[in-house]
């Protein structure tokens, strides 16, 4: 009699409608078993490179600050060197207007470098007599203050760095952007396993891996963290460009 109900068994209809629908829950429990597994690791590996990115702008932004200060400071001593030579020229106009050699000479003796070779160059031109040499050695190619050149250069590395700023700022939304795609997955994911009507589950979790696997092309094709290198020139560097050469 139990050989008989056994037999009969795989035949009865309710009964294999629920090893149907226990086989198809196994099924689908393994699926979703990986795929929170995965989207889980995913997501913790896109909120730390987030944190990397996010750090790594953070410590560019510092540098291009410092390369600005530094320029600032270049500035003013360039300019105040500036200010220095225009008055020992304007001391030497005077005196060799006067005719007073003496003084004159202790002016032009006080010159810095950059300006004892343009005024060299513009004495070259004939200025006196020469109505198409330049007003004055400023205006010379020659008289080139370093600080005010170095502020300059320093100017375009604090360009530089704050493309290079924003540039991390991306790939650090971009990884936030990531890490909310595979919330959603994980949402969906736990969500698809509380429905009974099989083709909404399916096509839940159809969606689901969708989007893993666009986060897993997403994540593939974003730049890593040695693809833009910063060199930290920092206070060394910045502290020899804004040495006063000497003469």
């Amino acid at each position: 009699m139990a050989d008989d109900v056994t037999d009969r068994e795989p035949e009865d209809p309710e009964l294999l409608e629920a090893l149907a629908i226990r086989r198809w829950s196994r099924r689908v429990d393994i699926v979703i078993v990986v795929l929170l597994g995965a989207a889980s690791f995913l997501a913790a590996w896109a909120g730390y490179q987030a944190g990397l990115w996010a750090n790594k702008k953070s410590d560019v932004t510092v540098m291009a600050e410092g390369y600005r200060a530094a320029a600032g400071r270049a500035s003013i001593t360039g300019y105040q060197e500036r200010q220095i030579d225009i008055a020992l020229f304007m001391g030497w106009l005077e005196a060799d207007n006067r005719g007073d050699a003496r003084m004159a000479n202790m002016y032009e003796a006080r010159f810095t470098s950059q300006l004892q070779t343009a005024f060299a160059a513009w004495l070259a031109t004939d200025p006196l007599n020469n109505p198409d040499a330049p007003l004055d050695p400023f205006r010379m190619a020659e008289c080139q203050v370093p600080q005010l050149r170095q502020a300059a250069m320093m100017d375009d590395q604090v360009s530089a760095l704050n493309v290079q700023a924003r540039w991390c700022g991306a790939q650090s939304e971009a990884y936030i952007f990531i890490t909310l795609l595979l919330a959603v997955v994980l949402f969906f994911g736990g969500v698809c396993t509380k429905i009974g009507w099989r083709p909404a589950q399916l096509t839940m979790l159809l969606v689901a891996w969708a989007l893993f696997v666009y986060c897993l092309f997403l994540v593939a094709t974003l730049p890593g963290q040695d693809d833009l290198p910063v060199t930290s020139e920092a206070p060394a560097l910045l502290e020899s460009m804004l040495a006063t050469p000497a003469g």
